[in-house]
């Protein structure tokens, strides 16, 4: 399954179960949820983790900005937290910037017939370069993804690519020649095939499936 469609799958039962609780007067929701709402960026990004296999720097910033929250939310902070963490985070948003840091290390080549990428608050490129390319598994969150398939080659049976954009985006560079089809559900969001399509294509077919919500999902032959 799509890491970011489990992901928010989980969300969206923990906070039904809360509320149902909450209306048999076991728990009150508005206080948990009011506590604890940080896990969610901190799930993020321990997903984000786990999917690239790396601890990447905007999957470091996201738990650091989770724990951080969470340990405010819970009155572990000092009273005044509030007022200094803000401008802390701007010093070090401009002291990354001024290092170059964001511009590194965004351009990766998987090798893997069936990779997968996840970018939350944040953005992710990757090129495969499978010879047997079977299917792909894309989130993006709050963030834009991008895999670029043109070193790629067809496996024989086809390739399925599995996407979840949520308030984000996916692009998908696909070599000149593959079929394409789209099979999508969009939530005030959209899927645009901007591939060259010929009469009578034959042959193995990338499908395109997935979810954009409040997101886009793009697939074309150029960046």
């Amino acid at each position: 399954m799509n890491p970011g469609r489990l992901l928010i799958g989980v969300v969206l039962v923990a906070l039904g179960v809360l509320y149902l609780l909450d209306r048999l007067g076991i728990a009150q929701a508005g206080t948990l949820i009011g506590s604890f709402w940080p896990l969610v960026i901190i799930a993020a990004g321990l997903f984000q983790v786990g999917v690239t296999r790396r601890l990447s720097l905007g999957a470091a910033v996201v738990l650091v900005v989770g724990l951080v929250l969470l340990a405010a939310s819970l009155n572990l902070l000092p009273a005044n937290t509030w007022q200094l963490l803000w401008p802390l985070a701007l010093i070090a948003v401009g002291v990354l910037f001024l290092a170059g840091i964001f511009s590194r290390g965004r351009h990766q080549t998987d090798e893997r017939d069936e990779p997968q990428a996840f970018a939350v608050f944040g953005g992710q490129n990757l090129a495969s370069g499978s010879q047997q390319f079977k299917g792909a598994s894309l989130t993006a969150l709050f963030g834009g993804v991008t895999l670029d398939l043109r070193p790629a080659k067809l496996a024989p049976e086809g390739a399925e690519v599995d996407v979840m954009a949520a308030f984000g985006g996916a692009q998908i560079i696909v070599p000149e020649g593959w079929p394409v089809e789209f099979n999508g559900v969009p939530v005030f969001g959209g899927f645009t095939d901007k591939t060259a399509h010929t009469a009578g294509e034959t042959g193995p077919r990338l499908r395109i499936r997935g979810t954009a919500i409040f997101g886009g999902v793009e697939a074309k032959n150029t960046p």
